[in-house]
């Protein structure tokens, strides 16, 4: 932690998953379009002004939480993200998902796909590239696994994570 920026953004980062995870208990009660400001902030047990402060809507924590997740799913395994291959990072992609699969159907159940979609391609997206056509290469790849990530989920994740990875080898244009 060090200085006292760490300390506030350590703080910040524990209110955010309070409040995303409370966002995500009205979910599973209610349509995400009723649920208010007020009714997240008293569930997470904060101010509504807490709420306005960290996030500005509620597709903004799916988003972060959807990187908080993803982030914990390195860290658990004691991987260095930075470090992983294009063909790891996909990987991890469909073993993540699996794992997660039950925010993925509340998210799907709820509507809120979409905000999903840019989220994790970025994340799967591997660093910028000098190399032409390694770059148009790498973006149809991850489309190619976003999309194969929404059938998946529609399907209601009826194949294993082994099986999307060998689908997904297959559509890939590498």
């Amino acid at each position: 932690m060090g200085d006292g920026r760490s300390k506030r953004e350590e703080t910040s980062d524990q209110l955010r998953a309070q409040m995303a995870e409370a966002l995500l208990a009205l979910m599973e009660q209610e349509p995400i379009g009723k649920i208010t400001a007020q009714e997240i902030a008293s569930t997470a047990g904060v101010g509504r002004a807490t709420w306005f402060r960290l996030f500005g809507s509620k597709e903004e924590a799916l988003v972060w939480q959807a990187k908080r997740l993803w982030h914990s799913y390195w860290r658990n395994r004691s991987l260095d993200e930075s470090e992983a291959t294009d063909r790891e990072r996909g990987d991890a992609f469909f073993r993540f998902n699996y794992e997660n699969r039950d925010f993925l159907r509340l998210v799907y159940r709820q509507g809120m796909k979409h905000t999903l979609y840019d989220v994790y391609y970025q994340l799967i997206m591997p660093a910028e590239t000098s190399d032409v056509m390694a770059g148009y290469v790498a973006r149809c790849a991850a489309y190619a696994a976003v999309g194969l990530l929404d059938e998946w989920v529609t399907r209601d994740f009826a194949e294993t994570p082994e099986q999307l990875i060998a689908l997904a080898r297959m559509a890939s244009p590498a």
